[in-house]
């Protein structure tokens, strides 16, 4: 876990408060993950856009909201809807992983409501990532009617680092 005292806490909480407009949001929690596995994967990748013409190795920080066991994701990695594993949300672009580089969006899919009493409050996870954009017309898309949307096409192209926990009031 990174402690509040930290750098790295301080960047990812910039992060996402200079990307969420949710109020009240609170991080409860922020959690370094390294995977071996995933982050040979991504170089790998950003050395093959490096070498290929057309291909950037430009990268972004984008927030991934899931209910899913966020352990398994950091280990890993994450996994494209309808090739690596079933569409849970999001077809409307086609087929890759959903990220945004606005956190509004992804806590919404990374929470869940939870009633202690009479005081109703979400909380749950999100992922943040660095993501490789490749080749703008094959790798990546950025929906014309939502810019802060990056869906990525292959799971290569991110790298899971961080799992901040979260809540907020109703």
């Amino acid at each position: 876990e990174v402690t509040r005292e930290t750098y790295e806490f301080y960047f990812v909480q910039g992060l996402v408060n200079d990307k969420c407009s949710i109020a009240n949001l609170r991080i409860t929690a922020v959690r370094k993950y390294e995977s071996p596995a995933v982050q040979s994967r991504f170089f790998a990748l950003k050395e093959t856009f490096k070498n290929t013409p057309g291909c950037n190795t430009d990268e972004a920080w984008v927030f991934h909201g899931t209910l899913a066991n966020t352990e398994d994701i950091m280990k890993d990695g994450l996994m494209v809807g309808g090739i690596d594993t079933d569409v849970k949300n999001g077809r409307r672009y086609g087929l890759g992983v959903y990220t945004s580089i606005n956190a509004n969006v992804p806590i919404q899919y990374g929470s869940v409501r939870c009633s202690d009493g009479s005081f109703s409050h979400f909380k749950g996870s999100v992922i943040l990532c660095r993501g490789l954009s490749g080749n703008r017309e094959k790798d990546i898309v950025v929906p014309d009617d939502q810019k802060d949307y990056i869906i990525f096409r292959r799971s290569e192209q991110l790298l899971p680092q961080y799992v901040i926990d979260f809540e907020y009031p109703k």
